[in-house]
């Protein structure tokens, strides 16, 4: 028992080691985005659609090799379908509207150059319903729509760029990363002086709800949420005060905001009751997949207690035994997880998220015969189809069953954002029982790489190019062997 608790107690140290780490990496890559930003040529009067669409192509590169989006395609099910029926809504754009979770436990949302979106995991972990969660999506879709962060581009390159400092904070502030330092930089901007920039910021939070709420009333969702939403903000502002100015927030003036989308409500309450409309509710597994992210990316004392204060008032929530089953995964102690995930199915039969976590339990168990029959009853449902693609794949290799393995890892690999890097490890180990030498340090190369082991994936891929014959693997190698080279 004293070993275990030293060993839950390392655990525990290294898991705040990770949020720290993560965080310090929040701070210096959004730095780095807002000054890339702020340098685009000062001698073109505004963005074009163009230039927005490469600098989104650029932002979208360094943001995923940050490893800051989070590549769980169940919780990201959620902001893309989410998102999906929001942006359903708008007349044609010239973007294509794109939704990630955003790997920081702060309460806030962003969007960036190209209608790229992003929803932090602590924001979806800190509300209570979809509808507020869609008030936050269609305020962030509203500011992509309008092209605000293209705006905002243009304008910096007519002021001092000390107001720079200003801008980061509030980014940097809502991100949670370091106060202390987004603060310091707060202070340094107000020497700048530069209200024009302040009161464009504030114009266009306004302009944003007023359109985030009408696309809302359009959508199964209660345009009453982006006003719930937009009060939990004001709650996890800065030390949880107004006395903090609106500039050195990411979402400033909420006290005026919110008056005006009570008003907005009333008008709306009143036209709904007359024009008797309805709407079809839905949820898209909001609590499920909240609980998701508290099991799964919350420290672990601090999930802990959230899970045993919910389950004391609610002990039969199948989300909640959902949530907490995952945590005590998370802390391999599988029979105890196994036990709140059948807890949770008997409230939830058939639920495709809690049979695939059962799977899950029965393959580390090493009873491949009854994960794969849950498995392949799932395997083709849209919000679980690929981590059952990537436990099939293992089940299948245990039961010594190669093609179809091989078959499963390939939609993994082929996904844009690779949610299981280890499908490239598995898939070497076929091709190794295979005999084959060039594939199996192909695909254990690009297993490194994504990995970031670089003196690994260039050992592996320069092993590769000794057996392989498949020129377009080559070029591949090649290119990316450059790329581990160069730095």
């Amino acid at each position: 028992m004293l070993l275990q608790n030293s060993v839950n107690h390392i655990k525990e140290v290294n898991d705040k080691y990770k949020m720290i780490k993560t965080e310090k990496k929040i701070i210096i890559f959004l730095c780095l985005i807002y000054i890339f930003s702020f340098c685009f040529p000062s001698n073109l009067l505004s963005l074009t659609i163009g230039e927005e669409k490469k600098l989104a192509k650029d932002y979208m590169g360094k943001i995923k090799k940050s490893g800051l989006i989070v590549k769980d395609p169940i919780i990201s099910s959620l902001v893309k379908n989410v998102g999906k029926e929001i942006a359903g809504v708008l007349p044609p754009q010239p973007f294509k509207f794109s939704y990630y979770v955003f790997n920081a436990d702060s309460f806030n949302a962003f969007a960036t150059p190209g209608a790229n979106i992003f929803i932090n995991q602590g924001l979806i972990a800190g509300l209570d319903n979809v509808d507020e969660l869609a008030g936050i999506i269609a305020h962030e879709t509203a500011h992509a729509a309008s092209r605000h962060v293209a705006q905002l581009i243009d304008k910096s390159k007519i002021v001092n760029l000390a107001s720079l400092a200003g801008v980061l904070a509030g980014i940097l502030i809502g991100s949670k990363g370091n106060s202390e330092l987004s603060q310091g930089l707060s202070m340094g901007s107000l020497a700048a002086g530069q209200s024009a920039m302040l009161t464009y910021s504030r114009a266009h939070e306004t302009e944003a709800d007023q359109k985030g709420f009408n696309y809302l009333t359009k959508t199964s969702f209660a345009p009453e949420g982006l006003l719930n939403g937009l009060k939990k903000i004001k709650a996890a502002d800065f030390y949880g005060t107004e006395d903090i100015p609106d500039y050195f927030k990411t979402h400033p003036g909420t006290t005026k905001r919110i008056k005006a989308l009570e008003n907005m409500l009333a008008r709306y309450g009143q036209r709904k009751k007359s024009n008797k409309i309805k709407k079809t509710k839905k949820d898209y597994n909001f609590n499920f997949i909240k609980y998701r992210i508290i099991g799964l990316y919350q420290i672990n004392i601090k999930a802990e207690k959230i899970f045993k204060k919910l389950l004391k008032n609610n002990p039969e929530n199948p989300a909640c035994n959902y949530g907490y089953g995952l945590l005590l995964t998370r802390q391999l102690k599988l029979d105890k997880a196994k036990k709140y995930f059948k807890k949770a199915l008997s409230a939830r039969p058939f639920s495709p998220l809690i049979l695939l976590e059962l799977s899950n339990i029965y393959l580390q168990n090493e009873n491949f015969s009854k994960a794969r029959d849950i498995l392949i009853d799932i395997k083709d449902d849209p919000v679980v189809s690929m981590p059952a693609a990537y436990l099939l794949g293992q089940v299948q290799i245990a039961l010594n069953k190669p093609v179809k393995a091989k078959a499963n890892f390939e939609k993994i690999i082929n996904q844009p954002l690779i949610p299981y890097p280890k499908a490239y490890y598995y898939i070497a180990k076929i091709y190794s029982q295979n005999h084959d030498l060039g594939l199996t340090h192909y695909y254990l190369g690009y297993y490194y790489f994504n990995i970031k082991n670089k003196k690994n994936a260039i050992m592996h891929f320069e092993k590769a190019l000794e057996s392989l014959i498949n020129k377009k693997k080559i070029e591949k190698i090649n290119s990316i062997l450059k790329e581990l080279k160069k730095h």
